[in-house]
């Protein structure tokens, strides 16, 4: 049974990314259907010191999920500016609705919690909330 599975490298590459691409449809299809939803934010640096933003989704609806929504490549700078584009694009390229995001959690770092200009204030500003 084992020789005729295939095993090259295109078919474990295809097989990898269809299994992706279903979990994030199922990840972002539960996040859709809930009443609400909160946010944790991370900046973190990769191997080769390439700055990343992981956004990870806590819902509460008639069950508690909570999983790793995305993990985008922050581009060259790591501002509260830089950190809210990259979420907002994010959430807008799921569908997701900002009227359901009740809360953000973030590491405390000057850019995600700036008065003025860190990711936390740009987003109550984008959403209309203070």
């Amino acid at each position: 049974m084992a020789d005729s599975i295939s095993l090259s490298r295109n078919t474990l590459m295809r097989r990898v990314e269809e299994i992706s691409t279903d979990i994030i449809s199922k990840i972002t299809e539960f996040v859709t259907k809930c009443r609400y939803f909160s946010l944790a934010l991370d900046e973190t640096c990769d191997l080769t010191g390439m700055a990343q933003l992981a956004v990870f989704v806590h819902c509460i609806d008639d069950n508690i999920f909570q999983d790793l929504l995305d993990l985008c490549q922050l581009e060259t700078t790591t501002t509260g500016k830089d950190i809210f584009i990259r979420l907002k694009d994010c959430l807008e390229g799921k569908n997701l609705n900002w009227d359901k995001c009740n809360s953000v959690c973030t590491d405390g770092a000057p850019a995600m919690m700036g008065k003025t200009n860190g990711a936390v204030a740009l987003l109550q500003n984008h959403i209309g909330r203070q």
